[in-house]
C-alpha cells in the first residue's frame, strides 16, 4: 500500500525538510515508506487537510471524517515526509488572477469587464450608461453553441 514508485527508493531527498509550512496551509497527505516514524494510518493516506500546528520535524494536520450522518475533526501529527503543498487552490488562485487582469483591462479601455463567476456562467455588463440608453445584463451558458443575444428594440421601448 505505501510502497515507493520506481526509482523513488532511498532516503528523503533534503529538499523535502526544506519546504515551508505555515498554519493554514491546505496539504496532501501521501505516505512516505521510507520514513515509519511520523506515518498517518492508512485511512489518512490521500486525504487532503489544513495545517494547524507546525513543530520542527513534524506539522499538525486537521482531517475531516464521515462518521455515520456527521462529519469529525481529527487531528492527525504527522511528519513533513509525509506531507506535501496541495494544488487544489491553484485553479481557484488562477482565475482570480486573469478575472483581475481582464478588470484592469476593461476599466482601461473604459468599459466595466465581468463582474463575476458562478460555476462555468459568466456574468457581465454590455451597454453605455447614459440617462437615454439601457444597461442590459447577459447571462452566458460557456457551454451553449450559441452566442448570447442582446435586447431586441422592443425590449429597449419597454424598458426603457
Amino acid at each position: 500500500m505505501f510502497k515507493r514508485g520506481f526509482k523513488e527508493s532511498g532516503p528523503t531527498k533534503l529538499s523535502t525538510f526544506l519546504i515551508n509550512y505555515h498554519v493554514g496551509d491546505i496539504v496532501d497527505i501521501k505516505a512516505n515508506a521510507s520514513q515509519q516514524k511520523g506515518m498517518p494510518h492508512k485511512y489518512y493516506h490521500g486525504r487532503t487537510g489544513i495545517v494547524y500546528n507546525v513543530t520542527p520535524s513534524a506539522v499538525g494536520v486537521i482531517v475531516y471524517k464521515v462518521v455515520g450522518n456527521r462529519y469529525i475533526e481529527k487531528r492527525v501529527n504527522l511528519r513533513v515526509e509525509h506531507v506535501r503543498h496541495s494544488k487544489c487552490r491553484q485553479e481557484f488562485l488562477d482565475r482570480v488572477k486573469s478575472n483581475h487582469e481582464a478588470h484592469v483591462a476593461a476599466k482601461a479601455k473604459g468599459d466595466h469587464g465581468p463582474l463575476f463567476h458562478n460555476r462555468g456562467v459568466l456574468h457581465s455588463v454590455v451597454g453605455a450608461f447614459t440617462k437615454d440608453e439601457v444597461r442590459a445584463f447577459h447571462q452566458c451558458n460557456l457551454a451553449a453553441s450559441d452566442d448570447p443575444v442582446g435586447p431586441s428594440p422592443e425590449d429597449i421601448k419597454k424598458w426603457a
